[in-house]
């Protein structure tokens, strides 16, 4: 069965209508969903999902329980060496979701570096991610690094400045370019 990971930037706090258009879909093809625990997009997500009593969702968290856990779905608890309260604590169950999902759908403030980060992720892993650009009410596609640089470039210059603080993303990029130039040997 599809797996589909959703995760966003935690400053959206509500889903536009393109976005739940999205998500029926995904619940008329009886898509699993998978996700966080956080506040913003993750609890939107939640609330959404539960209202439709949607019942193929995973709340994936760190430490013992949920923060969020709105329609007291399955969930996996990811174990993590890092400090509790810390942002690298929180986010250890992102790499996991990455690693579980089939496809990606995020959505996105064009600031959040976290997002950024599991679009980074996914493409890494060469599965589709496809991003909802909140201010312009779009979805684009992201499946390869041009596209992702597509989507950067419509960062603010103190955004990008701060994605690269926290996370490199220069560095990602030309990691994922030099990967991509790579003969594949099967």
């Amino acid at each position: 069965m599809t797996k589909i990971f959703i995760a966003g930037s935690i400053s959206i706090q509500m889903l536009d209508e393109p976005v739940t258009k999205r998500i029926n879909k995904m619940i008329d093809q009886g898509y699993e969903i998978i996700l966080g625990d956080a506040d913003g997009i993750d609890k939107a997500v939640q609330e959404y999902l539960n209202s439709k009593n949607y019942g193929k969702v995973t709340v994936y968290h760190s430490g013992k329980k949920p923060r969020n856990n709105l329609g007291n779905w399955q969930t996996n608890s990811v174990i993590t060496e890092h400090k509790f309260g810390t942002r690298a604590f929180f986010t250890a169950k992102d790499l996991v979701l990455a690693n579980d999902a089939d496809i990606g759908v995020m959505l996105w403030d064009k600031q959040s570096t976290g997002t950024l980060k599991n679009i980074i992720e996914l493409i890494n892993q060469h599965k589709k991610v496809t991003v909802f650009l909140q201010e312009e009410r779009k979805f684009q596609r992201v499946y390869n690094t041009d596209e992702l640089l597509l989507i950067t470039q419509k960062m603010s210059e103190s955004s990008l400045k701060n994605a690269n603080k926290k996370i490199k993303i220069f560095e990602r990029i030309e990691s994922l370019k030099r990967e991509q130039l790579q003969p594949s040997f099967l």
